[in-house]
C-alpha cells in the first residue's frame, strides 16, 4: 500500500492593537487596523496503519508505502468429484479446480501532526495476489503416487492393486486315459483392493492443500487364458475352459538300438533292432490363470499319469529316392529282424525305424543311408566264387584256401577262377592273378595287356588281347602255345582250350581237342564235354554231355563247369544240365549271365543281384532269401 501527504497551512489569526489613553480623566481605547497572521504549517509526526480496524503498523513521518506481508495466504484445496469401483482397468478419479480468490482487507492510514492534530485517510480495499497453481498430487493410501499438470482434473490409477485370485481344486487323471492326462480346476477371479484417495493442489509458492479423501477400487478382473505347466518345462496356453487333456503327456518310453547293414554278396539290406520299453511315468502339473489386468495366479502342483502299459510297436521305412525324405513303410518290416530283398542296386536309400508306444507315435531312429551294390559278372569256382560289382569292386566268398578270398585291390572288369587260383581283368586292361600258383596259373607279376577277357582252367589259362584279339596263355607246359589269329572268346577247362574267331568258328587244342565244327556266339568247356551257343540261339554239346541233354529253349548265354553246364534263355530264365549237384536255377528269377562251377552255380540277375544254387559247403553258393 502507498499514500500521499497533502500539505496543510498553519492556522490564520486576525490581529489588531488596542491602545488605551487617559485624557482628561477619560480612558480612550483606539484600535489599530487588523492584520492577519498564521501559525507555522503542522508536520506529521508519523503514520499509524490499520487493517480492517486493527492496528497494523506505525511508521516514521517519511514513510509513504508499506508492504503488508502479514496477510494470510489463501491456499485452496481441490474437491474430488468422482471415484470408480467397477472398472477393472483402473480407478478413475476426477476433481474440481480450487478457488483462486484471496481474503481482502480494508486499510486506513492515521497521520498524527506535531500540533497535536490527527489526519485520517479514507479506507481502501486491498488483497494479496492469488497463488499460482502448478499442478496436483494424487495421494493413495497416504502416499503420493503421481503428479499431474494444473490443466488436468482426471487421473486413471492403473497401478491400483487387486486382491488375490485363485486357481484351486486342480485334479489330474492317473492312468485312466491313454490319449493323455485330463486336468480340471476351478477359478476365483481377483477383485480390486479398496484404496483411500486424496488430491493435493500444488502452488508455485510451495504451498499445497489436500482435498477430503474418498474411496475407490478396481473392478473384477477377467480370465483371458489358462496355461498348463508340465514338469517345469514351460507354460502352454489351453484357452479359457476349466479343463484340458494334455495329449503331450509323457507316454511309455522305449530305447531302441537299430542296425542297417548291406549284404555285399546277395545285395539285400538287413534291418535289425533291439528295444526296451517302460510304462508312462507320472508328471507334475500346475495351472496358471492369466487376467486382463491382474497379475497371473498359479495353482498348487498336482501329479497325473497317462494310461497305457508301455507296449511298443515298430515299422521300418525307406525313402523313395536318394534323399532324406519321402519315406514309405516297408511291408512286413515290423519285427526285430528283416531282410529288404527289393532294394535297388547302385542307388542310395535312407532307412529309419518308426516307434509307437501304446498306439502313440514315439519317434524314429536317425536315418541311415546305404547303397546296395549291383554286379556285372560272377564266376563259380571250386568251393568259392567271385563277383565283380558294377563299380568294379571284386568280392569273393566261400572257402579261403590259398587266400582265394583276398584278391588284389583294384577295379575289375571280369574274373576267371580255377580250383585254387584266380585271375581278373582290371579296369586298365591288365590281368592280375592270386592263389597257390601251381603250374604257373597265378604268376605274381601282372600281365600288362590291355586284355579284353580271361578264362581260367585247371591246367591252363588264357587272355584275349584287347587290341588285336591275340591269345596269351599260361600254366601247364605244352598247353600255353596258343594258335595265331584274332579271337573274340576263349574257354579253358582241364587240359583243353577252345577259342572263337570273329566268324564264330572254333579253334581247339589240348590233350584231347574238341571238334566243335559249327559257328558259335559262345563256347564253354567242361572236364569231359564241350558246348557251343550257335548263331541261332541253339546249344550244341559233345562229349559226356550231348545236345540232347540241353533243356529246350532259345539261349543267349552259356557257361560250363566241371561236369555240368548252365545257360540263359532269351526270356531271361536259366537252365542247367549235367551233374545234378550243380543245382537247379530258381524258377522265378531272370538272369543276364550265369556261371557253372564244380558243384555249384551262380548268376547275375537282371536286377543286378547275385544268386547261387547247388552244393554250398563253404558259403560259395549263397541263395537269395525267399520273399
Amino acid at each position: 500500500m502507498s499514500w500521499v501527504v497533502n500539505s496543510v497551512p498553519g492556522r490564520a489569526f486576525q490581529f489588531k492593537i488596542l491602545a488605551e489613553y487617559l485624557q482628561d480623566g477619560l480612558m480612550t481605547t483606539p484600535f489599530s487596523p487588523e492584520v492577519t497572521g498564521r501559525t507555522a504549517a503542522p508536520q506529521p509526526t508519523g503514520f499509524n496503519l490499520f487493517r480492517t480496524g486493527a492496528p497494523l503498523a506505525s511508521l516514521g513521518p517519511s514513510a509513504r508505502a508499506f508492504a503488508d506481508r502479514s496477510v494470510p495466504r489463501v491456499v485452496s484445496p481441490p474437491r474430488i468429484t468422482s471415484l470408480t469401483y467397477e472398472r477393472p482397468e483402473g480407478v478413475l478419479l476426477t476433481w474440481s479446480v480450487p478457488d483462486p480468490s484471496s481474503n481482502p482487507g480494508a486499510y486506513r492510514v492515521e497521520m498524527p501532526m506535531d500540533d497535536g492534530s490527527v489526519a485520517y485517510s479514507q479506507e481502501a480495499i486491498g488483497a494479496r495476489a492469488p497463488l499460482v497453481l502448478e499442478g496436483y498430487r494424487v495421494i493413495r493410501d497416504g502416499i503420493a503416487i503421481e503428479t499431474v499438470s494444473s490443466s488436468t482434473q482426471v487421473f486413471d490409477d492403473t497401478s491400483a492393486t487387486f486382491g488375490p485370485g485363485y486357481v484351486y481344486s486342480v485334479s489330474a487323471t492317473e492312468g485312466t486315459r491313454t490319449d493323455g492326462v485330463e486336468l480340471s480346476w476351478s477359478s476365483f477371479e481377483p477383485r480390486g483392493t479398496y484404496h483411500e484417495y486424496a488430491i493435493e493442489s500444488v502452488y508455485a509458492s510451495g504451498d499445497s492443500a489436500r482435498s477430503a479423501s474418498g474411496t475407490g477400487a478396481r473392478g473384477l478382473a477377467t480370465v483371458i487364458d489358462f496355461e498348463i505347466e508340465r514338469d517345469g518345462a514351460g507354460w502352454e496356453s489351453v484357452g479359457t475352459e476349466l479343463s484340458h487333456v494334455d495329449a503331450g503327456a509323457p507316454g511309455g518310453t522305449v530305447t531302441v538300438d537299430s542296425t542297417v547293414e548291406v549284404d555285399p554278396i546277395l545285395s539285400f539290406v538287413q534291418l535289425g533292432f533291439s528295444a526296451t520299453s517302460s510304462a508312462p511315468p507320472s508328471a507334475t502339473y500346475r495351472v496358471r490363470a492369466l487376467y486382463d489386468y491382474a497379475q497371473p495366479t498359479v495353482s498348487d502342483p498336482v501329479t497325473g499319469r497317462r494310461g497305457g502299459a508301455g507296449v511298443a510297436a515298430f515299422q521300418w521305412q525307406r525313402s523313395v529316392a536318394d534323399a532324406d525324405g519321402g519315406y514309405v513303410d516297408i511291408p512286413g518290416a515290423t519285427g526285430s529282424y528283416f531282410q529288404v530283398l527289393d532294394a535297388p542296386v547302385d542307388q542310395g536309400r535312407y532307412y529309419r525305424l518308426l516307434t509307437t508306444v501304446d498306439s502313440r507315435a514315439y519317434g524314429s531312429t536317425s536315418p541311415r543311408r546305404v547303397v546296395v551294390p549291383g554286379f556285372k559278372d560272377v564266376v563259380a569256382g571250386a568251393g568259392y566264387s567271385c563277383g565283380v560289382q558294377t563299380g568294379g569292386a571284386l568280392v569273393c566268398f566261400g572257402s579261403d584256401l590259398s587266400g582265394l578270398l583276398q584278391p588284389p585291390a583294384g577295379s575289375y572288369k571280369e574274373v576267371g577262377l580255377s580250383y585254387a587260383n584266380g585271375c581278373g581283368v582290371k579296369s586298365d586292361g591288365s590281368i592280375i592273378c592270386w592263389g597257390d600258383n601251381q603250374i604257373g596259373l597265378a604268376p605274381t607279376a601282372p600281365f600288362p595287356g590291355p586284355f579284353a577277357s580271361v578264362s581260367m582252367g585247371t591246367n591252363v589259362s588264357c587272355g584275349i588281347d584287347a587290341n588285336d584279339g591275340g591269345l596269351l596263355c599260361w600254366g601247364e607246359a605244352g598247353l600255353t602255345s596258343a594258335p595265331a589269329g584274332a579271337f573274340t572268346q576263349v574257354s579253358s577247362r582241364g587240359p583243353n582250350v577252345c577259342a572263337l574267331d570273329s566268324t564264330g568258328a572254333a579253334t581247339c587244342w589240348g590233350s584231347s581237342p574238341w571238334q566243335m565244327t559249327g559257328l558259335y556266339q559262345q563256347i564253354a568247356l567242361g572236364l569231359d564235354f564241350a558246348c557251343g551257343l550257335d548263331l541261332a540261339g541253339e546249344i550244341e554239346c559233345e562229349g559226356a554231355l550231348t545236345t540232347t541233354d540241353v533243356p529246350a529253349g532259345s539261349y543267349v548265354f552259356i557257361d560250363a563247369g566241371d561236369r555240368h553246364a548252365c545257360g540263359v534263355r532269351l526270356d531271361g530264365t536259366a537252365a542247367c544240365w549235367g551233374d545234378s549237384r550243380g543245382g537247379t536255377p530258381p524258377p522265378n528269377s531272370t538272369f543276364a549271365r550265369v556261371s557253372a562251377g564244380v558243384l555249384h552255380s551262380c548268376g547275375v540277375r537282371t536286377d543286378g543281384k547275385l544268386d547261387c544254387w547247388g552244393l554250398d559247403f563253404y558259403g560259395e553258393a549263397p541263395h537269395q532269401p525267399a520273399p
